[in-house]
């Protein structure tokens, strides 16, 4: 699913007057293991009653009218999610900022209210950014400095995981939802800060006398944003439910819950 929408925002990192043409993408998948199983539709079968682990993904994909910013994904600002569905219904929780979008140190990057007050129902202001890259720059076995460390792009034509809850219907819960809001950012590319010094590389049967240096790069941020709406929906039929009428159904699929259970 596309994240749709755009929006510029002033004085973080380096802003541009606009962006170009890309698509950012959004989606739910369950991690399984160490396996992240996709969900066609962002729907998620959950009637065997058991708490499910769920990802939310994003990226920059290419689309017909230009190239995903060269940088990749940067991270989800401003971050909401809410539950739908009765206050009673589900118990979601367990949530993280996944490595390396976990740079901010704020108590509520996680959303607000903090993880103490889970089951959460709303969420609001989730910082999940993956920040500066830092790397030590060593010595190789042979007394010389290594090659310098290169940044890493994330999430350029390919999905990767940013953050991750726990779903958990109640028993008798019906059908419920999970939306994500806020913004997203690409990056045009990242920048080496300053003239990192080589390694200070001596005799190499003492590795231990060698004094390594520190390379770091900057998010360079050109207009690359946007803003994201997307909902995984969790199905929930139990054998021997109450049968909820269809206006019934529908008032339940569209609310969102305005407390959280503290």
């Amino acid at each position: 699913m596309k994240c749709s929408g755009m929006m510029g925002l002033a004085g973080v990192l380096v802003a541009a007057s606009h962006a170009g043409a890309w698509e950012m993408r959004c989606r739910f998948v369950e991690r399984v293991g160490n396996v992240d199983v996709e969900l066609p539709g962002n729907v998620i079968d959950a009637s065997n009653g058991e708490a499910h682990q769920i990802r939310i993904q994003f990226g920059v994909f290419d689309d017909v009218d230009g190239p995903a910013p060269a940088g990749g994904f940067y991270g989800w600002i401003d971050g909401t999610l809410s539950v739908g569905g009765p206050l009673e219904n589900s118990d979601e929780g367990f949530r993280l900022r996944v490595s390396p979008f976990n740079s901010g140190t704020g108590p509520n990057d996680s959303g607000s209210p903090p993880p103490l007050f889970d089951p959460f129902t709303d969420l609001t202001g989730i910082n999940a950014t993956s920040g500066s890259q830092n790397y030590a720059w060593r010595c190789e076995s042979d007394g010389t400095p290594a090659p310098m460390p290169q940044h890493i792009v994330r999430g350029i034509n390919t999905f990767v995981s940013v953050f991750a809850i726990t779903i958990n219907p109640n028993p008798g819960a019906v059908d419920y939802t999970v939306t994500v809001g806020g913004s997203t950012i690409g990056l045009s590319g990242w920048s080496l800060a300053g003239s990192p010094p080589l390694p200070d590389c001596g005799d190499p049967s003492k590795p231990e006398d060698d004094i390594e240096s520190g390379v770091t790069y900057t998010p360079v941020i050109d207009g690359a944003w946007r803003e994201i709406d997307n909902v995984l929906t969790v199905s929930v039929p139990a054998p021997g439910a109450v049968v909820l009428g269809a206006a019934s159904l529908v008032g339940v699929l569209g609310s969102r819950r305005r407390k959280s259970r503290a």
